[in-house]
């Protein structure tokens, strides 16, 4: 039995904890009760619950047709130590990841294609946030196109109904 001096850590359903001793990474800790020695040890308990990140992000089409993007990305931390270590925050750099990602996809798209197609767009989004995310120690869970704004492209025939 731990001596009473020795902290029970309680890890919750939705955490991960990452020990530390001497400042050198020692294990991850997953949910229950866990007896660890206070001195020299330290504890960052990481929240695995599922982010969402809304980007509305100006891009330009395969065809060269300028155009803003809203997209809602769902992201969760698969790696708790690296998401921890890489980054100061590992969440601001997801963020600026898809935003490259939102760039990269829509670069091989038609616009019409984004309008008529969003699930498709929205499948090619985790396709290409899948290896961005992984740098950070996160997944991509889901992706969705919400809305496509574009200026109207005076060339274009529009159907008038009298």
């Amino acid at each position: 039995m731990p001596s009473p001096r020795t902290p029970r850590v309680t890890v919750l359903d939705i955490e991960r904890a990452l020990v530390y001793r001497g400042g050198r990474f020692e294990t991850v800790l997953d949910p229950g009760q866990h007896w660890v020695r206070s001195k020299g040890h330290q504890i960052i308990k990481m929240d695995m619950r599922p982010d969402v990140f809304r980007l509305v992000q100006a891009v330009t089409t395969s065809e060269n047709r300028p155009c803003n993007l809203t997209c809602v990305i769902r992201v969760r931390v698969s790696d708790p130590r690296l998401a921890t270590e890489s980054f100061q925050n590992y969440k601001t750099e997801a963020f600026t990841k898809l935003e490259s990602v939102v760039k990269k996809a829509a670069g091989t798209t038609r616009l019409d294609e984004l309008r008529l197609h969003a699930n498709v767009f929205a499948e090619q989004l985790k396709t290409f946030a899948g290896p961005a995310l992984a740098e950070c120690g996160c997944v991509c869970l889901d992706a969705e196109l919400l809305q496509v704004d574009a200026p109207v492209d005076p060339t274009e025939p529009r159907w008038h109904q009298h």
